[in-house]
C-alpha cells in the first residue's frame, strides 16, 4: 500500500485515539479508508465501524472511499480481493464488508438517525476493536461520550480515528489539547512553506491581519495526533488547486488560514462572512423619504429573499429585508404595497432569473412589469469573489446592517459556514446572503437592463 510517509505512525505506534486534522486536501479521508483496508486485511480480531454524525453520509464519503481503495490495492498489487473481501453496496442504509477468511468485519454507523435530533442506538458497537470517525468536528460531545462507554471488549486493542477539519478554539474537540497562539513572526514562516510569495509580501498581509490562530498539542501520551496541509500530499494535487490556494492567500487570508492552513480559529472558523460583526458594522440607518432603494434578490419558490439597501456616501446600509415570501409575483408585490410610488427601486436579481419559465414568463420579465430597474450581467460572478466583495466591505467599515430590521440577514451572515470548501447549501442560510451579495458585488458593475414602465 502506498501509504503517504505522514501516515505511517497508523502503523508504527501505539494510540488510544488518533486524530487526522489541518488544511484541506491534507488526504485525511485517503489514510482513514486505506487504515481501514489494511486492518480488515491484516489485523487479528478487528470489529471496526465507519461512523459519522448521521449516516446518510457515509455512503458517499466512507464507504465510497474504501470502494476505491480496493480498487487501488488489487492495482498496485496485481491480485483481486473477490473471494477476500465480500461487501455490500447500499446507497441508503448500512453497509457491511467481511474477511472471508480471517473473520475480520467493518461496518457503518451514525451516531444520530438522519439530519434530526434522533440518536441511533450504539449497542452494538460493544464489540468494536476499530472507529474511524470522519467529520469529528460535526459530532455532539455526548454522543462521543456514550460511543466510549459502549467499547468494552475484554482483551481488545481498541483504536479510534478520527479525521476532521479544524473547528474553533471553544469546540470540545480542542479538550484534548493544549493549545498554543500562533505569533505573527511563525505565522509568517508556515505562510512561507505554502506559498510563492516573497517574505515581504507575506508579512505584510499578516500583520495587516487582526485575527488570532492557534496550534494544537495532544495532553496525553496515547494520544496521536497527525498535522497535514496540501503540502503533505502535493505531488497528487491538480496545479490549477494549488494556484487556487494561492489565490485564496490573496483574497481571503483568514480563509487560506483555517481552511488551506489548517489553523485553529479563535471565532469566525469556516464562517464565510468571517469580517462581519453585528456590532461592529450595525448602523441604525432607516429608510428616507425619496430614496434609491437598491434591491439584492434570490429566486426560491417557497423561500424568495431580498436585502434592501440604500447607499450614501461611500458606504452601502443593508434598511430592511424580505424572506420566506412564496415567489416573485408575491415579492414584487410586497414591494409595491411597502415602497412603491415613493422610491425608485432598482433590482439586483440572480441572473438565473432571466431564464424563461414553462408559464412563459421569467422572474425578470415579471420584475419588469412592475416597472422596476434591473441590473445584472449575463451571469452571476463567482461566489468565491461575491463573498469576498462582501467581506471586504464589512472589513473596510463600507458596508453596514441594521441588524435590527434586518434580523435574519444578520444571523445568516454569522452562521453560514463553508462545508467542503463552498457555502453549506444545506443549512438554510444561504438564500438571504445570496441576496444582498447580489447588490454588493454587481453594483458599479452590471449592466443595466429593460426598466418596464
Amino acid at each position: 500500500m502506498n501509504v503517504l510517509k505522514e501516515y505511517y505512525p497508523l502503523y508504527t505506534e501505539d494510540y488510544f485515539i488518533a486524530d487526522l486534522w489541518g488544511g484541506r486536501a491534507g488526504a485525511r479521508s485517503y489514510a482513514m479508508s486505506q487504515r481501514a483496508l489494511y486492518n480488515l486485511l491484516h489485523k487479528e480480531n478487528s470489529r471496526a465501524f465507519f461512523l459519522r454524525q448521521t449516516h446518510a453520509t457515509i455512503y458517499t464519503s466512507c464507504w465510497q472511499d474504501l470502494k476505491d481503495r480496493i480498487a487501488e490495492y488489487e492495482e498496485q498489487h496485481g491480485v483481486s480481493l473477490n473471494g477476500v473481501i465480500s461487501y455490500s453496496d447500499n446507497k441508503s442504509g448500512e453497509n457491511y464488508a467481511e474477511n472471508l477468511l480471517n473473520g475480520n468485519t467493518l461496518g457503518t454507523k451514525g451516531f444520530k438517525v438522519s439530519s434530526g435530533n434522533q440518536t441511533a442506538s450504539l449497542k452494538s458497537l460493544a464489540g468494536a476493536t476499530d472507529l474511524y470517525i470522519e467529520e469529528y468536528d460535526e459530532v455532539e460531545k455526548e454522543d462521543f461520550n456514550k460511543l466510549l462507554l459502549s467499547l468494552r471488549k475484554k482483551g481488545a486493542v481498541l483504536q479510534i480515528l478520527r479525521a476532521f477539519n479544524p473547528p474553533e478554539k471553544d469546540h470540545h474537540v480542542w479538550g484534548d489539547y493544549k493549545l498554543t497562539k500562533v505569533t505573527n513572526d511563525v505565522l509568517v514562516e508556515i505562510v512561507l512553506k505554502h506559498s510563492t510569495k516573497s517574505r515581504d509580501e507575506i508579512v505584510k498581509i499578516v500583520d495587516q491581519n487582526n485575527k488570532p490562530y492557534y496550534m494544537a498539542v495532544p495532553r496525553r501520551a496515547n494520544h496521536l495526533s497527525i498535522n497535514n496541509t496540501f503540502i503533505n500530499n502535493y505531488e497528487n494535487l491538480n496545479e490549477t488547486a494549488i494556484e487556487q490556494y494561492e489565490k485564496f492567500l490573496e483574497d481571503d487570508f483568514h480563509y487560506f488560514c483555517t481552511t488551506i492552513l489548517g489553523l485553529i480559529p479563535d471565532k469566525g472558523g469556516h464562517s464565510c462572512y468571517n469580517d462581519y460583526d453585528d456590532i461592529e458594522n450595525h448602523k441604525d440607518r432607516e429608510i428616507k423619504s425619496h430614496e434609491v432603494l437598491h434591491i439584492g434578490m434570490d429566486f426560491n419558490i417557497t423561500n424568495m429573499s431580498a436585502v434592501i439597501h440604500v447607499h450614501e456616501g461611500d458606504s452601502d446600509y443593508a434598511v430592511a429585508e424580505l424572506t420566506g415570501l412564496f415567489d416573485t409575483f408575491q415579492m414584487c408585490e410586497v414591494i409595491k404595497e411597502r415602497w412603491g410610488g415613493k422610491h425608485q427601486i432598482v433590482i439586483y436579481p440572480d441572473a438565473s432569473g432571466q431564464n424563461r419559465k414553462t408559464s412563459g414568463k421569467s422572474d425578470f420579465d415579471i420584475i419588469r412589469s412592475y416597472g422596476y430597474t434591473i441590473r445584472t450581467g449575463v451571469a452571476n460572478p463567482a461566489v468565491r469573489d461575491r463573498i469576498n466583495e462582501v467581506n471586504t466591505g464589512f472589513r473596510t467599515k463600507k458596508y453596514f446592517v441594521n441588524r435590527f430590521n434586518c434580523p435574519v440577514y444578520s444571523e445568516a451572515l454569522k452562521k453560514l459556514k463553508y462545508k467542503n470548501g463552498e457555502p453549506d447549501k444545506t443549512s438554510g442560510y444561504d438564500h438571504v446572503t445570496d441576496a444582498g451579495g447580489y447588490y454588493i458585488s454587481k453594483k458599479g458593475k452590471t449592466i443595466k437592463m429593460n426598466t418596464g414602465r
